[in-house]
């Protein structure tokens, strides 16, 4: 251990967010950057190589700390999961925010694997659902990280979305606008009430509307702005206000009509019935004789429209889960499942034997028999009805399609003949060895919505469940939900709605609406199975798992183990 001095620049504000880094250079930036942005701190430590002291520790006693209301992490790595799930429900139940700004996104991060769902499922994507799962915010910068923290330090709880916004620009008005929409903010009209007392406020050629501009008229009355604010928080459909507006910068010769001025703000502030938020309109660095003012008179500014935005975004996402978590207190809780330490070999199953597996677990599957014969292969497309698919079945042929062991939409005995023997005579040529157990024949289903549903085990925090649409769209689109598993039907059904392609489960464009419970119960279904050889499975996969209207099926799966059963 090398222990060296970082350069602090005096004074420091004592305030309601605690800091915790895994790198110690970082530390002396954070300090500055809080300083520049008037962000108080309760405690700031850097962990080094946590030979003795953890992260985890730290966060447990700030949870403890009255000065502390909200926990800013700078993570490089989780080195104990399990503890770090449970301190953040403890921060979570105890209503104190953790912002966590974690590194590891580059590609070079991601985990692959042989199913499709180990490759879009890397190490970051995991995280990122662990810290929705756990109540974290995630934030992508150092800026962010300060802004968020001190954002969520300063601001009493934010009840709803619905923002109502004052402004002395109308540039400004346009970009708060279009980031409200980024960040899922509405900002709906002023009460007729609220704007017929806005019209006699503001100047006769300004427009009436949320957001308000106030317009440049403020350089002439300084009292314009406080007194439309005013007149806004008594508007009954915000939940809370955005005023843009700027702490002083030089102090004039004469500073008491500055005083007056932040006076008045803060006691429209504190007397508000409606939380309000001060934004600057850039992120610069708030000059001593500006933090002189603003600590007189207990004001926070949040530095700039872009980070700001960002900041209520993820402040109000923290608010709901909160308000969600005190809800459902002792409900479901996120468990890390264990991943045991082995040496075993991974070996994956065939189609036909996961098939057996998932219909064991009571997950539908498509109807189908094993043939090894060309006689065997036409008898079981009669039995089942034409037109079929014919599949070669093989352990050691993960993906069919890739060596021509799939043929589709066979509709005559003669077809199903001449696929059987191309079949065989395809992976023997192109995966000679392979241990092919038969050609597997199932009916072709009509056109439907396709998705992928697959578990696997992320070796940090166990089994994830990844939800997207499948068939030939999962490596394009990409559009997948994750949760680490244990999660109930009410999870599942969210991540489906988080998906782009939530639509096509409801009937777009004349398609079948899907009978939503039948998916959920599906996919429920499939994360007990995965739950019950959770030590030895690696990944399990369905795509796609078939959906029309209530029929859902599992077309295809694959199941990769640790070790053998």
């Amino acid at each position: 251990m090398t222990p060296y001095g970082l350069p602090i620049t005096p004074p420091l504000s004592a305030g309601p967010v605690a800091v915790v880094l895994q790198s110690g250079a970082l530390a002396s930036s954070i300090m500055t950057l809080a300083q520049a942005r008037n962000v108080g701190l309760s405690f700031l430590v850097a962990m080094g190589n946590e030979t003795m002291i953890s992260a985890t520790d730290v966060i447990d006693y700030l949870i403890e700390d009255e000065a502390t209301k909200v926990i800013a992490l700078f993570l490089e790595s989780i080195r104990q999961p399990d503890e770090f799930a449970r301190v953040a429900r403890k921060a979570l139940a105890s209503g104190k925010p953790v912002v966590a700004l974690k590194i590891g996104r580059s590609e070079e991060s991601a985990r692959t694997a042989m199913a499709h769902t180990g490759a879009l499922v890397g190490d970051d994507a995991v995280n990122d659902a662990v810290f929705r799962q756990l109540g974290v915010i995630r934030v992508s910068s150092l800026e962010d990280l300060v802004t968020t923290a001190g954002l969520l330090g300063y601001t009493g709880p934010l009840p709803g979305r619905r923002m109502g916004v004052v402004t002395p620009s109308g540039g400004a008005c346009d970009i708060l606008s279009d980031r409200a929409q980024d960040e899922g903010i509405d900002l709906p009209p002023f009460a007729p009430k609220i704007v017929h007392e806005l019209k006699q406020i503001v100047p006769a050629f300004s427009t009436v509307h949320n957001p308000l501009d106030v317009t440049g008229y403020v350089v002439v009355d300084r009292t314009l702005l406080t007194r439309a604010l005013q007149a806004v928080t008594n508007d009954p459909g915000l939940d809370f206000i955005l005023c843009l507006t700027e702490p002083p910068r030089v102090a004039p010769e004469d500073p008491a009509p500055v005083y007056e001025q932040f006076e008045g703000l803060s006691q429209i502030v504190k007397e508000s019935k409606r939380p309000i938020v001060l934004v600057t309109n850039t992120g610069l660095d708030i000059t001593a004789f500006g933090r002189e003012v603003v600590d007189r008179y207990g004001l926070h500014f949040v530095g700039g429209m872009e980070h700001g935005m960002t900041a209520l975004g993820k402040a109000l996402w923290w608010h709901e889960n909160y308000r969600a978590s005190q809800d459902f207190a002792g409900g479901k809780q996120l468990q890390v499942s264990k991943t045991s330490d082995n040496a075993y070999g991974i070996e994956a199953w065939s189609e036909y034997q996961a098939r057996q597996f998932l219909q064991q677990h009571g997950v539908p599957v498509v109807p189908g028999l094993l043939a090894n014969s060309p006689r065997e292969a036409i008898e079981a497309a009669l039995e089942l009805g034409l037109p079929v698919a014919l599949k070669v079945q093989s352990q050691d042929i993960p993906h069919k399609s890739d060596i021509g062991g799939v043929r589709l939409h066979l509709r005559t005995v003669r077809e199903v003949e001449e696929a059987y023997h191309a079949i065989r005579m395809n992976a023997e040529r192109r995966a000679p060895g392979s241990r092919v157990e038969g050609i597997l024949v199932s009916p072709m289903r009509q056109a439907g919505t396709e998705l992928l549903v697959g578990v696997v085990k992320d070796p940090l925090w166990g089994l994830v469940l990844a939800v997207g649409l499948g068939g030939v769209f999962v490596e394009v689109l990409k559009d997948t939900s994750l949760r680490v598993l244990p999660v109930d039907r009410a999870e599942i059904v969210a991540m489906l709605e988080e998906l782009r392609g939530a639509p096509l489960l409801k009937g777009v464009r004349g398609g079948v609406k899907a009978d939503l419970e039948q998916v959920v119960d599906a996919i429920y279904r499939l994360t007990l199975a995965a739950l019950s050889v959770s030590d030895q499975l690696q990944e399990l996969e369905i795509n796609p798992l078939w959906v029309h209207g209530a029929e859902v099926e599992a077309l295809d799966a694959l199941i990769k183990w640790g070790k053998a059963m």
